[in-house]
């Protein structure tokens, strides 16, 4: 964990967890890596899970003092998972981590101290991987500066098709948070909400993010990864989670 004195602004890490038994140990533990600073917190909404989730997580809750649990007695979907998670947000800043997302050491630095008066930050680069972690089969890119609605609307290679970026909850208040009858679609109705509200997305070019451990965000089963790049991957190229 950083000192206070490196974590800048204190982050609420969110982490929407439905039938995520095989993944969301090691996604939480990446977190704690480099990446969680002494005032953040890290949320886990259980959406109704009918595997072990719920037993691993209130483990998980037992042994780290920055996470707190909040379960939904059924299955709501992501989107009001996303939802229910920010509304227990304690901080301004608000980082999504899918149950099945890494997160390098360090990946989330850049963002907390370059976010400013914008309203989301995120990576610039997507890259897909196969069942290798170390084969690249497709990567997206996104333009560095700042994102438009145009932007969003032109494709779906965007940084809102997977979610995994950081916000302000008052930028998810001014959009009116998540959809939650969007199913699979919910994080890019979010970011079409705060980019048709007039809201700032910053997308950081490689050399603003890069670093001498090449930070990322790694995806379990479906391997999405972020790279100072960044990289991001999905087990199916294309699909959109």
């Amino acid at each position: 964990m950083s000192t206070a004195n490196e974590s800048g602004r204190p982050i609420s890490f969110i982490v929407p967890a439905f039938n995520c038994q095989d993944t969301v140990v090691e996604s939480v533990r990446s977190i704690l890596e480099d990446n969680l600073c002494a005032n953040d917190e890290i949320i886990v909404v259980d959406d109704g899970s009918t595997d072990k989730t719920a037993i691993i997580l209130a483990e998980l809750a037992a042994s780290i003092q920055a996470i707190r649990i909040v379960t939904h007695d059924r299955n709501r979907g992501g989107g009001a998972a996303r939802n229910t998670a920010v509304a227990a947000a304690r901080h301004e800043l608000v980082f999504c981590l899918d149950s099945d997302n890494l997160l390098v050491p360090g990946a989330v630095a850049a963002l907390r101290f370059g976010i400013g008066e914008a309203d989301a930050a995120t990576f610039r680069e997507a890259r897909f991987f196969g069942h290798g972690r170390r084969r690249v089969t497709s990567r997206w890119r996104y333009r560095p500066g700042v994102s438009s609605l145009a932007d969003l609307l032109a494709g779906h290679v965007h940084p809102a098709s997977s979610g995994n970026y950081l916000f302000k909850r008052s930028s998810w208040q001014r959009a009116g948070g998540y959809p939650e009858l969007a199913g699979a679609l919910d994080t890019w109705g979010f970011g079409l909400r705060q980019l048709a509200t007039g809201q700032r997305m910053i997308i950081f070019s490689g050399r603003a993010l890069s670093a001498p451990s090449r930070p990322s965000i790694v995806l379990g089963p479906r391997f999405k990864r972020y790279d100072p790049g960044l990289d991001e991957r999905f087990e199916a190229i294309g699909t959109i989670h």
